[in-house]
């Protein structure tokens, strides 16, 4: 309504936003061949990979929601949480993992 009380109409066009983002794992201490797993609220695996020389991981097109997110290596402890992806996130979405070795016992 204007200032002399006449209807205005105005045409708008809505963007529609995607409904995922571009996960990132990076790991620290920077960690090559680790198994990064992305698993949905169902228990499904989503995304799998292994980090590069660089210690990561990148997961395109990550649907908004609720998921775990596992990291394992043989001579490391296995990693586990709990992550959303929502439209708050940046994308891309960055997570650090600190990864911590296995202690070994020496018994001599």
């Amino acid at each position: 309504i204007d200032e002399n009380n006449r209807t205005l109409r105005a045409k708008v066009n809505l963007k529609r936003l995607p409904h995922h983002i571009t996960l990132m794992v990076f790991v620290s201490p920077e960690i090559s061949d680790l198994l990064v797993t992305l698993i949905d609220t169902g228990g499904h695996v989503i995304h799998h990979g292994r980090t590069d020389e660089s210690g990561q991981v990148i997961f395109p097109k990550v649907k908004y929601g609720k998921y775990v997110l596992k990291v394992e290596g043989e001579e490391y402890k296995r990693h586990v949480s709990n992550i959303t992806v929502n439209s708050r996130n940046n994308n891309p979405r960055t997570i650090t993992v600190p990864m911590e070795p296995l202690i070994e016992d020496d018994d001599e």
